[in-house]
């Protein structure tokens, strides 16, 4: 399974968001803070290290003797919860239930209350989509600072912001919207704008415009696995103003 394949697939479970704890290797993938697979890209020893319950974990490596182990950098007391799997040993549609079972291991760790504040969406009131935004999800200083440098790169900012600077808790009525629909918002008495008669006004042809003009400028300077990213977090505002 190819490497960028494998990357997109990970990168597409909901909320997913990928991270370099522990430098540029493994490539790590969270749910809500939590790792559920881990990619060691080099091709003398390709491999993924996922999440797993004990059982199936047991379960896998029965099936696949020497193609999949328990997870070889997990201390004792952790392994039996952790697959590592060869990847070039392991059928394709294989590895990708193994990734399923490991997001849903993890997403299964939470309450039910997290549950559904992980399964539902986070609109702002602009029609991003702030549950998949790498800033809003960001828990570790390394995180922050990937963000500001990413965000300064996309030219959303004019520098490169300090990590303190580049928390971020979403939306509110309390705070100031530069495209001014919080003020709107209140002057209309509704909750979000397509509650409104005025819909689609001025003020939301104007969001649209500049998602446009940035979405172009961020396919030019992201690669492509930050631009899925900023994708769903920021360019699909049309269908997520509809909601």
């Amino acid at each position: 399974m190819k490497l960028q394949k494998l990357k997109e697939y990970c990168i597409n479970k909901w909320k997913a968001c990928e991270t370099y704890p522990f430098g540029e290797i493994p490539i790590c993938y969270k749910l809500n803070g939590k790792v559920f697979a881990q990619i060691y890209p080099n091709p003398e020893d390709y491999k993924i290290t996922l999440k797993c319950t004990a059982d199936a974990g047991q379960f896998y490596r029965q099936v696949y003797p020497g193609a999949v182990v328990r997870g070889y950098h997990c201390p004792p007391v952790q392994q039996p919860y952790w697959n590592t799997v060869f990847l070039d040993k392991i059928p394709e549609e294989e590895i990708l239930n193994m990734i399923d079972q490991a997001y849903d291991t993890v997403l299964q760790s939470f309450s039910k209350k997290v549950q559904k504040q992980i399964l539902d969406h986070l609109y702002s009131f602009c029609g991003d989509d702030c549950s998949v935004c790498p800033r809003y999800t960001a828990q570790t200083e390394a995180e922050l600072e990937r963000a500001a440098e990413l965000w300064h790169r996309a030219g959303w900012r004019n520098r490169i912001l300090p990590a303190e600077e580049m928390k971020c808790s979403g939306c509110s009525l309390d705070k100031e919207c530069g495209f001014h629909l919080v003020e709107c918002i209140k002057e209309h008495a509704v909750e979000k704008c397509n509650q409104c008669k005025e819909y689609p006004c001025a003020k939301i042809r104007d969001v649209l415009h500049k998602m446009e003009q940035s979405m172009e400028r961020c396919r030019e300077v992201c690669s492509a696995d930050e631009f899925a990213v900023l994708k769903k977090a920021f360019f699909e505002k049309r269908d997520n103003l509809e909601r």
